[in-house]
């Protein structure tokens, strides 16, 4: 570890000039960090100098070095940091629109990144409009939840979209409010039927009836809707896997949810089979708790799904109900 730290290849003497107060001599040693050989990215060290010639008062060198750091990634995380860095550079420069311009390209572009928040807080204490959805998107990311909130609301009282009302109930359920979230997750699930995040809100849709509300037999049901609706792999044998996850939760609710769960997974072969399979396996499984007249129907399921496997070895292990 020693070794490692006191590596030239890693800039630390010129992290050392640079808490001295020495921003341009530091700059050479990254170069020489930057020119030895590494199994690492070179992008933090050009951002090092980046900040050197910014501490040294060089903005222009500065702002040239964030900008071809830039165009040298797709990483948003990345992107954003250069955005504000450059944007800083450019308000030192006198150059507000220009710094505006940066702020809000990682508003509109890159609303995951951390420093994409920064930039929304400099644009919103500048007074400068941002559009709603952006800002609410911003927040969400960043874990500033009741500005989020806030912000889906003033949007969606003038544009419903199905995006609005997904990352408001997912702002709302990071509160604890996990009623108003299930609204929302359900306007999308009845109102915004072929958007893409549909998929994505039935989920949370469930998740949020099983884990925050107990309701267990609804998310179930909501489960195995979805997999009607959306047969297809990665979706449908999902949503089938969920529902009998669900169904064997709440020992004390198998008797209400086993039933509906087998009668629909074990009654069709959607695509992506093979995922489907530890759903069935589940359904069955939750009507062991307690023995029912289901048994029978039970033990058929099993054997189907044993049959149809096309790779037995990968068949989940089967209990004999007794």
């Amino acid at each position: 570890m020693r070794g490692h730290v006191l590596n030239p290849a890693t800039g630390w003497p010129a992290d050392a000039l640079r808490q001295a107060g020495h921003p341009l001599e530091a700059v050479g040693h990254y170069q020489n960090a930057i020119a030895a050989p590494r199994i690492t990215d070179v992008l933090p060290l050009l951002a090092k100098i980046g900040r050197c010639y910014l501490e040294a008062s060089e903005l222009e060198l500065a702002l040239t070095q964030f900008d071809s750091i830039s165009a040298q990634t797709t990483d948003p995380g990345t992107r954003a940091s250069m955005n504000l860095l450059a944007g800083e550079t450019l308000e030192g420069l006198g150059d507000f629109e220009g710094a505006v311009s940066r702020y809000m390209d990682s508003v509109t572009n890159y609303p995951t990144a951390y420093d994409s928040y920064i930039a929304l807080i400099r644009l919103v204490e500048a007074g400068i409009p941002v559009d709603e959805f952006q800002r609410g998107l911003v927040d969400y990311h960043a874990g500033a939840f009741e500005p989020a909130v806030a912000a889906f609301d003033r949007v969606l009282g003038s544009v419903p979209s199905a995006a609005g009302f997904y990352y408001r109930g997912l702002s709302h359920l990071a509160l604890g409010n996990s009623q108003q979230a299930l609204s929302d997750f359900e306007m999308v699930v009845t109102n915004f039927p072929d958007d893409a995040l549909w998929p994505d809100s039935a989920l949370a849709k469930a998740r949020t009836q099983w884990a925050y509300l107990d309701q267990y037999s609804a998310a179930v049901d909501t489960y195995l809707a979805l997999a009607a609706a959306r047969p297809e792999p990665g979706v449908g044998s999902e949503a089938l896997f969920a529902a009998g996850r669900t169904a064997e939760r709440p020992i004390t609710h198998a008797t209400t949810i086993a039933a509906p769960a087998l009668d629909v997974t074990s009654t069709s072969d959607p695509p992506g089979w093979s995922r489907a399979m530890p759903g069935r396996y589940q359904s069955v499984k939750a009507c062991q708790f307690p023995r029912t007249s289901r048994t029978a129907a039970a033990e058929s399921t099993i054997v189907r799904i044993v049959s149809r496997s096309t790779n037995p070895r990968k068949t989940p292990g089967v209990p004999k109900l007794m």
